[in-house]
């Protein structure tokens, strides 16, 4: 049977596909513009999604929950008759809060706050994944718009560095150990939640420079988090 456009973005998107079938999505890509807006919202919305649930994996699940489902346990064996059986470690997750976690990353960039110590941009960029927003202190966030690797090979990361004053849409790269900014456009802020370039000319830059320069399509979530990995750091 034929797999539709869905399935086949969504098999790419989890490593699904064999090598000549991801092959021929990238070719695709590269010549059909329907298929590529339905790729990058697809690839977006799967970025969202799995940052909200590993932050949730990672999350300790508090005493009460557990009891809640030592008790729920207890009261509902005759009820699972008919039921699929969880995987037993899925049955310790916030089943309740993922779903609405899921519903809210559908719309919206998860919002990580680092309360530890300072973090700096070069650290987010290191480590984070795309389609999050992490917060470097009181006034200043990043949000991740996605990763490539440039015509040279290197490691490149496009970026909003959202402050008070002067925020700034970025690309940068890895080079030699060290981010090294390529190009940037000034960015306006008419409200917190709504950032635009300051001129058409402004984001041409970025535009220009990535078909210049940017070597095939982005990174999938899996190659992004491979890539993440073995960085130099």
């Amino acid at each position: 049977m034929k797999k539709s456009d869905t399935e086949i973005i969504s098999a790419y998107l989890d490593n699904e596909l064999n090598e000549i079938e991801r092959k021929q999505v990238e070719d695709r890509l590269l010549i059909d513009t329907a298929f590529q807006a339905m790729f990058e919202s697809y690839s977006v919305q799967d970025q969202l999604v799995r940052g909200a649930f590993s932050e949730i994996d990672d999350a300790p699940v508090p005493n009460n929950i557990l009891n809640m489902l030592t008790e729920t346990d207890d009261e509902v064996v005759p009820e699972r008759q008919n039921v699929v059986e969880l995987q037993s470690w899925r049955r310790a997750k916030w089943l309740s809060i993922a779903a609405s976690f899921l519903l809210v990353a559908l719309a919206l960039p998860v919002l990580l706050t680092m309360n530890k110590q300072a973090i700096t941009l070069a650290d987010v960029l290191d480590s984070k994944v795309s389609g999050q927003t992490v917060k470097l202190d009181e006034s200043r966030s990043v949000e991740l718009v996605m990763s490539f690797s440039d015509t040279q090979g290197r490691f490149c990361r496009e970026y909003k560095l959202m402050q008070p004053t002067n925020s700034q849409q970025n690309i940068s790269c890895k080079e030699q150990g060290e981010w090294q900014t390529l190009v940037s456009s000034s960015i306006n802020s008419t409200n917190s939640n709504n950032y635009q370039p300051a001129s058409g000319g402004d984001s041409a830059n970025i535009e220009e420079w990535l078909d210049s320069n940017m070597s095939g399509i982005p990174m999938s979530k899996a190659a992004e988090q491979d890539k993440l990995r073995t960085i130099d750091k």
